[in-house]
C-alpha cells in the first residue's frame, strides 16, 4: 500500500464516523464529514500540483474512469447536501438521503479505484 491509499481510506472511515454521528443527529457530524472530504479531494488533486509521493502510475483503464466519476459525483452531491443543510429546506432528497447516497458512490469509488490499480 502506498500513502495515497492509507489518506484514502482514513477519509472513508472519517466520513462514515461523521455520517453515523449525523443520523444520531450528534454535534460535529457535519464538520467530520467536511473534513473527510476535503481530506479526499486534497489526497486527489495534491500530487498535479507537485506532491509526487502521494500520486499514483497507472494507467487508464475502465475502473479507473468509473472510480473517477463516481469520485466527481459525491464530491457535487455532498456540496449539494451542504446547500441543502444551509437552507434548511425540504428538497427532492432530503440531506440525510444524499449522505447515503454518497456513502454508496464512496464505496464504489474505493473499490473501483483499487481494482484498477492493483488489478485485483
Amino acid at each position: 500500500m502506498i500513502k495515497y491509499d492509507l489518506i484514502y481510506i482514513f477519509a472513508y472511515i472519517l466520513f462514515l464516523t461523521g455520517a453515523a454521528m449525523n443520523f444520531r443527529r450528534m454535534k460535529y457530524s457535519f464538520r467530520i464529514m467536511s473534513a473527510a472530504v476535503l481530506i479526499d479531494f486534497f489526497a486527489v488533486t495534491m500530487p498535479f500540483s507537485g506532491f509526487k509521493s502521494l500520486a499514483i502510475s497507472v494507467e487508464t483503464d475502465n475502473l479507473i474512469i468509473i472510480g473517477t466519476i463516481t469520485g466527481i459525483a459525491f464530491w457535487v452531491l455532498f456540496i449539494s447536501a451542504m446547500f441543502s443543510r444551509a437552507m434548511e429546506r425540504k428538497m427532492v432528497i432530503s440531506f440525510d438521503g444524499m449522505i447515503s447516497t454518497i456513502k454508496v458512490l464512496w464505496f464504489i469509488n474505493l473499490v473501483t479505484i483499487f481494482y484498477g490499480v492493483y488489478d485485483l
